[in-house]
Parts: C-alpha cells; structure tokens; sequence
C-alpha cells in the first residue's frame, strides 16, 4: 500500500468513527423524533417548491388579468396571492423550527455521547498528560458537535431544494426559452433550450470558483476553532489562578 492509500485510509477512519457514534441518534426508543422532523422538512421543501411554482404562474395570470381589464380576475388573484404568501411564509417559518429543533436535539444527543466517552476511564487525564500540545477537548467537544449536527442537516435541505427546483424550472426554462438560432459561415444552427444551458454553463463555472478559492477553507477554520479554544482554556486558568492567589493572601 502507498502513502496516499494510507493518508486516505486514516482520513476515512475518523469520519467512519463519526458516523457510527452519531448516527445512533437516528436509532433507538426515541428514533421516531429525527424521523419525524427529517420527514416534516422534507413535505415543507417540496410544499415550498410547489407554492413558489403556483406564485411564478400567479405572475402570468394576474397580469394577463390587467391587460384585459378583467376587474374580478384581478380581485381573485389578489385574494389568491394573499393565501400564497401566508402559506409560503407558514411553510418557511415551520422549516426553519423543524430545522434548528433537529439541529439542537442531535447536537444535544453528540454532546453527551462525546462527553461520556471523554469522562470515561479517566480519558480526560490520559489526553492532558499525553505528548504535545493539550487539545482542550472540553472546548472542542460543544464546537465540534456544533458543527458536525448543524451541516449535515444544512446540506441536506439545501441540496434536495436545490435539486428540486432544477428539476421543475428547468423544464419552464427549457419550454420559454425556445431555441436559439446561429448563422455560422452561412449554415443556419439551431441550438434547442440555450437558456438551460446557460444555466448549467454559469453554475459549473461559480462553482469551480469557489472551490478554487475556498480550498483551504476548512484548515483555516480548524485552526481558528483551536485558536479560540486555547484563548478560553488560558483565560479560564488564569482567572482561577488569580481567585486560589486572592483567596490565599493574607487580610
């Protein structure tokens, strides 16, 4: 085996580890809860989707309604747009409770997991007394934790949006845009759905931008996260210090 299969084996350890210890939020007597609110984000991203397809419709509806003058299809779209905007907003604000509740719950649950593990065994001592620079483990556990619950769940929902609304307005794009026609070198060519492909175009594009620019992200944010730790973990000493000092000293 070569360097870069041992480098990727030991990357994949931590990760597997992760994902065994905080998957076992999703089993157990209490499992029915992340199904449930998992479930309950999931019909409040496709009803939202739904909602914002009828409001692009409404669009054409309402001022096709102007252009006839049709005083009572203006008044029904009014109405009409009234409901969707109080169900957009009501599907928005149950997206955002389902979510941060499901946030706070699994980190909740890993906060516990990790802090047993770290109290076990006098784990605690072993990591304070071992070789190198102490990793503060108090500190990186409530970070970490934070992290790894809120991302997740943020990917989740951002992509299956994401996903969802490509596969309903590309075909919108696809039908509105028609084709368009070039004349290259006397031959007339008809490139059918340009827009869809501009589309696809722009995104590929911004996002390997922003894979090149943010590519040592993630180091940059570890080391800020153990940074801060040790900013707290030396303020904290030095305030005991300074309370066992004051205590001792005579009145």
């Amino acid at each position: 085996m070569n360097g870069n299969d041992n480098g990727s084996t030991v990357g994949a350890k931590p990760l597997h580890r992760f994902w065994r210890t905080a998957l076992g939020f999703w089993t157990g007597a209490s499992a029915w809860i992340p199904w449930a609110l998992i479930s309950l984000l999931v019909i409040c991203v496709v009803t939202q989707l739904l909602v914002q397809y009828r409001l692009n419709l409404w669009n054409r509806d309402f001022f096709n309604a102007l252009e006839r003058r049709d005083s009572r299809e203006i008044l029904q779209q009014t109405y009409l747009l009234l409901a969707l905007t109080a169900c957009s907003i009501g599907l928005a604000v149950t997206a955002v409770w389902g979510r941060m509740t499901f946030q706070r719950l699994w980190r909740e649950w890993l906060t516990t997991q990790l802090l047993g593990v770290w109290l076990s065994n006098e784990n605690y001592r072993r990591l304070d007394n071992g070789p190198g620079e102490p990793q503060l483990a108090e500190y990186r556990i409530t970070e970490d934790a934070r992290i790894a619950t809120d991302a997740p769940i943020d990917l989740l929902v951002g992509l299956l949006s994401s996903v969802l609304t490509a596969a309903t307005f590309v075909v919108v794009l696809w039908t509105v845009g028609g084709s368009l026609e070039i004349n290259a070198f006397g031959a007339m060519l008809k490139l059918p759905g340009y827009l869809v492909l501009a589309s696809i175009a722009y995104a590929v594009f911004m996002t390997s931008v922003m894979i090149l620019v943010g590519r040592r992200m993630a180091d940059v944010i570890e080391r800020k996260n153990q940074a801060e730790s040790e900013l707290k973990f030396a303020v904290t000493r030095l305030r005991s210090r300074s309370l066992a000092a004051s205590s001792k000293a005579p009145p």
